[in-house]
């Protein structure tokens, strides 16, 4: 539960899940005010079948589809996911997560969204005039980028007026983060509710279109190292439904696996 202040009447939100039969699961998201449960918004993810592969999820980037840039704090990031990819001997799926919100609306505006994310695939495809994504490229051997925004603009969609007030401000930043980041797991699992098409936010950087994978591990930085701990409350939503497993912080980085039971 993420403790936040008072915004529109809520002001935390917690999450659960439960299987219902073996071909879905159960995602809810309970808005809360003053400790008490408030309401609940509940999401049916169903199963696909996939591949064998294992997707590996190595760069966030957080930042505005108006206006990005990148800080030292990021390009560090990133060649620390490089160095840890060479412990991989095997060549899984790989994608890099981009949160491009709008500066002004933040998730409201879908099409600048949009063609934030659309420009910054087709640097990591075809290369760029600027010095930061080449670098970047040259440091992230990415397959697709998960377009985190649109996500988020889709899943707002689907609620209320209440629910989109908290979910896109400033106090309800962390909760809308690990929202998403539920809805991202199941989709790179192909897991994934009737309301999204999962084949949507996985954008090809190279030749390839994404295919479910029975995997996926990602890479978390220092500042979510304890939010998405193999001991966090996240993961032990996940567990709910999948198999999990976490690593130690190796350069500087928290590895948490999540994968289908079989």
């Amino acid at each position: 539960m993420h403790n936040l202040s008072m915004n529109n009447q809520i002001t935390a939100v917690s999450f659960s899940a439960a299987p219902l039969h073996k071909e879905a699961y159960e995602l809810s998201i309970h808005f809360l005010n003053e400790d008490k449960v408030q309401f609940s918004r509940s999401f049916t993810f169903k199963h696909s079948a996939g591949s064998n592969n294992l997707v590996l999820d190595i760069f966030t980037k957080n930042g505005s589809c108006d206006n990005l840039q990148f800080n030292k704090r990021e390009l560090e990031e990133a060649l620390n996911a490089k160095n840890l990819l060479q412990s991989y001997d095997t060549a899984p799926v790989k994608l890099a997560v981009f949160d491009l919100k709008h500066s002004q609306s933040k998730y409201l505006d879908g099409e600048a969204i949009h063609q934030g994310e659309k420009k910054v695939c087709e640097a990591f495809a075809n290369g760029s005039s600027s010095k930061t994504l080449t670098k970047l490229r040259s440091q992230l051997p990415i397959d697709f980028i998960l377009a985190e925004a649109s996500l988020k603009h889709d899943i707002l969609k689907l609620l209320s007026d209440r629910e989109i007030s908290f979910l896109n401000s400033e106090e309800g930043t962390v909760s809308f983060c690990m929202f998403a980041e539920y809805f991202m797991t199941g989709l790179k699992l192909g897991d994934a509710p009737r309301e999204l098409d999962p084949t949507k936010y996985f954008l090809p950087v190279k030749n390839k279109t994404y295919a479910p994978c029975i995997s996926s591990t990602t890479f978390y930085p220092e500042q979510y190292q304890t939010i998405y701990s193999v001991d966090s409350a996240f993961a032990n939503t996940l567990r709910k439904q999948y198999v999990v497993e976490g690593s130690n912080p190796v350069q500087k980085i928290t590895t948490l696996t999540v994968g289908k039971r079989v």
